[in-house]
């Protein structure tokens, strides 16, 4: 990126200009170097229900955009948001697969969106369709409903853009593994312009036996002008994935110490089964989205977007953890009993949802309101069959064993669900004058729930609980001292309803009477988060510099009542503490830099369960920092390297189970072959650490070892 793509980006936040507050789309010159990107500085969020310029926005925000997925040799949106420390990744187990991750310390798996719509479906998610991710740190029910504790992740799309392209990239690892990617952009008509993303990959993990992630996928789209003042975009996604599972490596019992260790094995150890039936993953994810945007003056925006999503997931794999009868001797060399279910979830969704943007003035108050209605239906069906136990060597599991009989699937195995949602929120921020901001926003929601469960209890097979006049507000103000620079307070909440994973727990018919059932239903958890922070941009605007100190409460946690353990009831309390800061853009004309820090103090400070107490929620490390800066030492050489620190953390509640903490370090180095192809290289691991990238209470996933990535990039 050249500089008069930075330059801009600043004039843009010192004018407001009226399309970037209406969260438009804004061309900036492009000077073509690695690729032809923006940059890494982002001064706009994409959503239409955060039409302010990020530094007037009182909210940690970060956004990992296009060229930093390109410098990185990006896959998967997990791998991106490494550059965005406060957030980790829980392995999967029987009914919680996919994408898993946890912000400022608390689940955060539904709160996934795709373009402002939300994206509850369990996979791994591919960047080949993804223009850039945003990450909206604290509660935001106000704006997205449900869920939103720690923060939501919002992925945007690639979707057409006013100027002809086509990309390609072809990349060969040392796994081994191959991918390779197209990306065209031309235009139709004179009111038409067409898009197409389309991968393949083939790819073994690195370090680890068997393993392998193997997905293709297509992404085509139209953006047509219906006239001067309408646009529509329809849009489409699919992706395909047939792997073999990583469930890891398990941690040893309590009867080799507390905490319990990752069991001390070869880093290549692999417990799954490859007879048939063989461990796989097969994932069919689909996602059509239709998108009318009309502007009835320069004062008054609609955005209209309809979405049908459809995720069809099915995986076989091994539970790696010691079965609780047969620990392992203190010679590890034994035999083992180890578990194996298959798991198959359909989730389907359609949203509808209508946003406005309207700016006005009142006497000397410049407002900017916005208000909008979502509609939404998610359902979700869910069957597991375990496999009878089979035996295997702790060191030196044979993948090769009988991987057990098939069983009969119990109550809780079969279930299908459906969850109906509306809401409508309002959200005004105020400038009063060059120097102060106010912001408040409020959001009415419903939501209902139903639950099938064909061979549970005729009293618990069929259940429904109705969450209804559920408020979530914000209140923030914002002080500008001196242009580009802010500096903020914010309180907000947001809630959790009992089934907002689209499923309820029918274990004991008891239990399930009690926690679901019309009036004896569990009320949501509620939230609430307090955040001062300060922005600035420096160095002539190229330069964006964050920092924000939070709390967050989670005030009727649920728990298990010790008195009966089928029982769950709202008397937990869970606190988190913590700083975060970041930067972001050039320090100069050829050097660029992502970075960011969070340090968290998170605690359980009440709790029936006293064994718990004062206890850390899991995926709640410490410490955890990110750094990726890029070169350019000529115009047609560029060099670049990221550091990447997370510290200890527990995969349980009971904190008996420890990932230790690691360092990773990464590089790349890029040549410009011609004005059209790009020869680049990353290595990842560089220093091929022995770390764990996922955790669940029993089993750690190792990440990869040291791997060379050579990709070939052309543009037109």
């Amino acid at each position: 990126m050249g500089t008069l793509a930075p330059v801009a980006m600043a004039s843009l936040m010192l004018a407001g200009t009226a399309s970037a507050q209406e969260g438009g789309s804004v061309s900036l010159p492009t000077i073509d170097i690695f690729g032809g990107n923006d940059g890494y500085q982002t001064s706009q969020s994409t959503l239409s229900r955060s039409p302010a310029p990020l530094i007037n926005t009182p909210q940690t925000v970060n956004v990992i955009p296009q060229q930093v997925l390109q410098d990185q040799n990006t896959s998967t949106v997990i791998e991106a948001l490494r550059n965005v420390s406060g957030i980790t990744f829980r392995a999967g187990e029987g009914g919680n697969q996919g994408d898993s991750p946890y912000i400022r310390g608390m689940e955060s798996r539904g709160d996934i969106f795709r373009d402002g719509v939300r994206d509850p479906g369990w996979y791994t998610r591919d960047s080949f369709g993804v223009e850039s991710i945003e990450v909206f740190k604290g509660p935001s029910s106000f704006l997205f409903g449900r869920g939103s504790t720690g923060g939501v992740i919002n992925i945007v799309t690639k979707t057409p853009v006013e100027r002809t392209f086509f990309e390609t990239t072809l990349t060969g690892t040392t796994a081994p593994g191959a991918r390779t990617t197209l990306d065209a952009n031309g235009k139709v008509s004179d009111n038409v312009w067409a898009r197409v993303a389309v991968m393949g990959q083939r790819y073994d993990v690195a370090g680890r036996d068997y393993v392998e992630e193997n997905r293709y996928g297509i992404a085509p789209s139209l953006k047509m002008k219906l006239g001067d003042s309408t646009t529509a975009t329809l849009s489409y996604i699919y992706q395909h994935e047939i792997s073999v599972p990583d469930y890891g490596i398990p941690f040893l019992t309590t009867a080799w110490g507390i905490p319990r260790q990752v069991a001390p094995v070869n880093r290549n150890t692999f417990y799954g089964i490859l007879s048939d039936p063989a461990d796989t993953t097969r994932v069919d994810a689909s996602m059509l989205t239709g998108k009318i945007e009309h502007e009835f003056n320069n004062q008054l925006k609609v955005t209209n977007t309809t979405r049908y999503s459809d995720v069809l997931r099915f995986q076989r794999n091994v539970f790696p953890e010691p079965n609780a009868n047969v620990p392992p001797p203190p010679n590890l060399n034994a035999n083992w009993l180890t578990n194996r279910a298959q798991v198959q979830t359909h989730y389907w969704t359609l949203a509808n949802q209508t946003d406005f943007i309207a700016k006005f003035m009142t006497g000397t108050l410049d407002h900017t309101l916005v208000f909008g209605v979502d509609i939404n239906q998610e359902n979700r069906d869910f069957h597991r069959t375990d496999f009878t136990q089979n035996t295997s060597n702790f060191i030196d599991p044979d993948p090769f064993r009988f991987g057990g009989t098939l069983t009969n699937p119990t109550a809780n195995r079969i279930t299908s669900g459906t969850g109906v949602g509306m809401g409508t929120y309002i959200a005004d921020q105020v400038k009063l004058n060059r120097y102060i901001e106010l912001l408040g926003g409020l959001r009415y929601d419903y939501f209902k729930f139903d639950q099938n469960a064909p061979l549970a209890d005729p009293l618990i097979r069929n259940l429904s609980h109705v969450d209804s006049n559920l408020l979530s507000w914000r209140a923030g103000i914002i002080f500008h001292p001196m242009p580009n620079t802010s500096i903020y307070a914010m309180r907000g909440t947001s809630f959790n309803p009992s089934a907002e994973n689209m499923s309820v727990a029918i274990g004991t018919t008891p239990g399930a009477i009690q926690n679901t059932i019309s009036t004896f239903g569990l009320s949501p958890e509620k939230n609430e988060t307090t955040e001062f922070g300060v922005k600035g941009d420096i160095l002539n605007g190229r330069l964006s510099l964050a920092s924000a100190v939070f709390q967050t409460d989670k005030t009727n946690a649920r728990v298990q009542d010790p008195a009966n353990t089928s029982i769950t009831v709202l008397d937990g309390v869970i606190r988190a503490r913590g700083f975060e800061a970041s930067a972001t853009g050039k320090i100069t004309d050829a050097w660029q830099v992502i970075a960011s820090y969070t340090y968290l103090n998170a605690r359980i400070i009440k709790t029936l369960n006293a064994a718990q107490l004062n206890n850390e929620p899991i995926m709640t490390p410490t410490n955890s920092a990110s750094v990726w800066t890029t070169y350019d030492i000529t115009p047609k050489f560029q060099i670049g390297g990221g550091a990447y620190y997370m510290g200890a953390m527990y995969g349980d509640l009971p904190n008996t189970a420890i990932v230790p903490d690691y360092w990773r370090f990464d590089a790349m180095a890029a040549y410009k072959i011609d004005a059209k192809s790009t020869l680049q290289l990353n290595v990842y691991n560089l220093t091929d650490k022995y770390y764990y990238a996922y955790a669940y209470s029993n089993w750690a996933v190792p990440g990869q070892s040291r791997m060379a990535a050579l990709t070939l990039r052309t543009r037109w």
